[in-house]
């Protein structure tokens, strides 16, 4: 009688299951097995992720290629690594102060356009505006994984209209932002740690966060479209550029159909 798979019980012809995937283990659990099993796990997700972001620091429009022509046994779910670095991008923001510094940063900015108000008039603009930042920041702080994850769709989609010619559809799209999406803001991360030393890097670092994303969707829509240089940066620029207004811009025309029906239905 041949031998069974323990998890679907289809028939075994190797030392894995070819139906559900699982290794062919008898023997009783035990803490070896228990121990075994935890870093091999964890050596499979490791590699295929110390690999994908190694590839995606230099590579990134051939590892997007490989990835959407099938050859994706070797790297990392692009959705997965993108939660992966934006979650840690966040931790690192919040915990370090960065987020927080930021926006005091842009509260003295915004403030020091009200100097040319009369005192009254000038303080309480800037009472009523700190008062909103602090606001805003609490509320943001809480999802800042969530919205740099919501901006995707619409990077996508700028992207995807961008290369409409091309052979990639718009789930395509989404993969390799997704893809590159992460990579860039593993890179901000470096600027994020940076800024903690420096308060000139801190009022910079947006900027710089800014070039620096460009530039990396230039190598990747070089790589993967064999477009010029020129063309590549044009292509990046409009991609993010568009996509985060379009991606505000929709939050605003949401915020504001809600406040009418609210104020349809209860005012």
């Amino acid at each position: 009688m041949n031998p069974t798979c323990s998890n679907c019980s289809a028939p075994l012809t190797g030392p894995y299951c070819a139906q559900c995937g699982q290794k062919d283990q008898k023997e009783r659990l035990s803490l070896k097995i228990i121990f075994q099993s935890a870093i091999e796990s964890l050596t499979n997700v490791e590699r295929g992720f110390w690999y994908t972001m190694k590839q995606l620091s230099y590579r990134p429009g051939n590892v997007a290629r490989d990835y959407l022509a099938g050859k994706r046994k070797l790297y990392y779910n692009p959705l997965r690594y993108l939660i992966l670095i934006v979650a840690a991008n966040a931790i690192i923001m919040v915990s370090t102060g960065y987020y927080d510094r930021q926006y005091e940063a842009m509260q003295y900015w915004q403030s020091s356009f009200l100097e040319g108000q009369s005192d009254t008039d000038q303080t309480a603009s800037i009472d009523e505006n700190i008062k909103k930042t602090a606001r805003v920041r609490e509320a943001t702080k809480k999802y800042l994984n969530i919205i740099a994850l919501l901006t995707l769709p619409f990077i996508g989609f700028v992207s995807y209209l961008g290369f409409r010619k091309r052979q990639y559809n718009y789930a395509e799209h989404l993969a390799l932002n997704a893809f590159w999406n992460a990579q860039s803001a593993l890179f901000s991360l470096f600027i994020l740690l940076l800024s903690a030393l420096s308060p000139y890097l801190l009022i910079l670092s947006f900027g710089i966060i800014l070039i620096i994303n460009i530039i990396y969707y230039s190598i990747g829509y070089k790589q993967l479209f064999e477009l010029s240089y020129g063309k590549a940066l044009l292509k990046a620029v409009v991609t993010l550029i568009g996509g985060f207004f379009l991606f505000y811009v929709t939050i605003l025309l949401l915020t504001s159909i809600g406040v009418v029906f609210y104020l349809l239905l209860f005012d």
